[in-house]
């Protein structure tokens, strides 16, 4: 049977990168609430701050470690703020993720959109887990790694496809380092969310006010996601609902992925197509 306190993250220390704003925030927020010390990592300090006075407030454990997590240096002095004040580290989530704007053919692209899209995406990545890892290690009681995918690691995405590049090297990392890291009981996971609505993606600013209301058939449950979608996923990750969880991508995205370019039409509750309904495309990019 599932015992209350297998959700429970109490006496576990839990860094989060990109914690100040969106689904890190979200994530650090629930973290928190479940018993975790957090550890909000980020570059935006107002932001951090806001996150760890909300959780301050709500009788939670939280410090700020500002850090601008492209710079190794800085990963590493983060590391040593989160042990001297919490312990060895438990969970990491490396957050952290960015199209910047770089919507464009491929051809168009250059080694500069290249560099900083690997920069952002997926090198840190490598970086923070190479840094805190070790402390897990060291902790002796094992650990959980989450990463935040993308569903466009999974399906083809016209003119970011450099980004898609990186996300989807995210699965092979995970597949690969659950293996590593499994005799010494560190689990390794992604989350691969659709469309959610953060500060940094607004649905609603990208869609033509003349398609608002075909919003609920774009996706199967009818909706864009939420930070609380990617919040639950990654606390299921970071307890021991999950302990015999490693090296898989769990997809938090309304059922898009499955439906494979199938849409509801609009109007309708039972039927679906993989035909466009409307001319031109509903965003305004």
């Amino acid at each position: 049977m599932i015992e209350y306190n297998d959700i429970s993250l109490a006496g576990k220390t839990a860094v989060v990168t990109g914690g100040g704003a969106g689904i890190g925030r979200a994530i650090a927020e629930t973290f928190a609430h479940y018993g975790a010390w957090v550890a909000v990592v980020d570059k935006q300090v107002d932001k951090a701050r806001d996150t760890v006075q909300g959780i301050r407030e709500n009788g939670g454990q939280a410090i700020l470690c500002e850090a601008d997590v492209t710079e190794r240096a800085a990963i590493e002095q983060a590391r040593e703020r989160v042990i001297a004040e919490y312990g060895e580290v438990d969970i990491l989530v490396n957050n952290v993720g960015d199209f910047l704007g770089k919507v464009k053919p491929f051809l168009d692209s250059d080694e500069s959109d290249w560099d900083a899209l690997y920069d952002i995406n997926l090198r840190q990545l490598l970086a923070c887990t190479r840094v805190f890892v070790p402390s897990m290690i060291r902790g002796g009681e094992g650990g959980s790694v989450i990463n935040i995918s993308s569903i466009e690691g999974f399906r083809g995405i016209p003119n970011c496809a450099v980004y898609a590049a990186f996300k989807s090297a995210i699965a092979g990392l995970v597949r690969s380092l659950a293996l590593e890291f499994a005799p010494r009981q560190i689990r390794v996971n992604a989350i691969a969310p659709e469309t959610t609505e953060t500060e940094q993606v607004q649905p609603a600013a990208f869609t033509k006010p003349q398609y608002m209301g075909l919003w609920p058939y774009w996706n199967p449950l009818g909706r864009y996601g939420q930070p609380r979608d990617v919040a639950g996923a990654a606390l299921f990750l970071a307890s021991s609902l999950s302990s015999w969880v490693t090296g898989t991508t769990l997809h938090v995205d309304g059922g898009a992925l499955a439906a494979a370019g199938f849409y509801r039409v609009p109007g309708e509750r039972e039927h679906w197509t993989l035909a466009p309904v409307i001319k031109e495309s509903g965003l305004l990019y």
